[in-house]
């Protein structure tokens, strides 16, 4: 009979013990406020595609170092690495700088439907290959286009969230005709 009663204070007590480490978890995370020029700047954390700056100005982070990896098509990346303190807010305010010039032509275009805000990789899938996000190259629409140029070749593009590929394949790309 004693074992029976025990029960429900074991349960308890298990219960109190586990939503203790809930709590103690959540105490363990920290902020990062990202203030990133240009705006649609890509953030990537610790090699996982999150979003653009803009759509994050706080991230929730577990306390430690974090690598922070900010990356804009003709810009050149900035890593960062930050050290997230729990329960405190860490600033990172970045500015980065433009690089390359005009390409000349020929020129072709890819244009990425569905992916709304996901990372598009070009030939690699680290933050260095990031050309873009999908729903920068989504629209045809009567005189308005949303395409990725690039000269007429053969490409691995590979579409990204989180840590993971949502697409991936092999795009040949021949060149555009443009007509005035």
């Amino acid at each position: 009979m004693k074992s029976k009663l025990l029960q429900p204070h074991f349960i308890l007590v298990t219960s109190v013990v586990i939503f203790a480490q809930g709590l103690s978890a959540q105490a363990q995370d920290g902020k990062l406020r990202l203030k990133v020029t240009p705006k649609q700047a890509y953030v990537f954390v610790d090699d996982k595609a999150i979003s653009e700056a803009s759509k994050h100005h706080t991230l929730d982070l577990g306390a430690g170092d974090h690598k922070i990896e900010l990356v804009n098509y003709g810009y050149k990346p900035v890593t960062r690495t930050v050290t997230i303190a729990a329960g405190k807010t860490t600033d990172l305010d970045v500015t980065l700088a433009k690089v390359g010039d005009k390409v000349a032509g020929p020129l072709g275009a890819i244009s990425i439907k569905g992916a709304d805000r996901d990372a598009v990789l070009i030939n690699g899938k680290t933050p260095d290959f990031f050309v873009g996000h999908g729903d920068e190259f989504n629209t045809d629409f009567l005189w308005w286009k949303q395409e990725l140029v690039v000269p007429p070749g053969t490409y691995q593009v590979a579409i990204r969230s989180g840590n993971k590929d949502v697409w991936s394949n092999q795009v040949n790309v021949g060149p555009m005709s443009a007509s005035l």
